[in-house]
């Protein structure tokens, strides 16, 4: 299961035995580190790239800010929907005797309206932002960019550029076929492990 909020990410949630909550953005996290990635190519790869590992690195986390701030964005901008929807959008009045009322209407709007606060918002986001800058780049990247659009938009492009075509979905599976497995999801593999 990814994060579905920051909020989760600080405190995560207790789930059943068979549920998990991913410690990283979401799946595709496991596949844009630079260090972890280096790890997985083979050494025919890595003597590819004309300075090593430095430019490997760099090329992955070329725009890493553009990217860090899509994704504290996401975090804050996906929740509202759920807000919204506890709010009865759009059922609220849609429903045929509720378009009869205009006051039913103009009520309903405000409240929408009070709930999408653009000062608040923007101004949550840039705290977040401005607390998510200052950690550390493995953790920018494992809990608050985006892993899924940044894997498919970026460095799935920087992996065919350097080491041959193949689509996204054969390098996802390349790399969690050849990965060491991460501490973080340790926790996950100890559940499903026979014992």
């Amino acid at each position: 299961m990814d994060f579905q909020s920051s909020a989760t990410r600080v405190n995560p949630p207790t789930f059943s035995r068979w549920l998990f909550s991913l410690p990283r953005f979401c799946l595709e996290s496991y596949a844009i580190d630079p260090v972890e990635l280096w790890q997985v190519l083979p050494q025919k790869m890595q003597k590819k790239m004309p300075d090593g590992f430095e430019t490997f690195e760099g090329e992955i986390l070329r725009n890493k800010d553009r990217w860090l701030r899509h994704g504290v964005l996401w975090t804050e901008i996906n929740p509202l929907w759920s807000g919204l929807r506890a709010l009865g959008f759009k059922e609220k009045l849609l429903d045929f005797e509720a378009a009869q009322n205009d006051d039913r209407i103009v009520e309903t709007l405000k409240e929408w309206h009070g709930y999408l606060d653009p000062d608040s918002i923007f101004q949550n986001f840039q705290k977040k932002l401005y607390h998510v800058s200052e950690l550390p780049t493995v953790d920018q990247l494992q809990k608050w960019v985006h892993g899924k659009r940044f894997f498919l938009d970026h460095v799935h492009s920087v992996l065919n550029r350097h080491f041959g075509q193949s689509d996204a979905q054969t390098w996802m599976k390349k790399i969690f076929t050849t990965c060491v497995l991460p501490d973080d999801l340790e926790p996950l593999w100890s559940r499903i492990e026979p014992d």
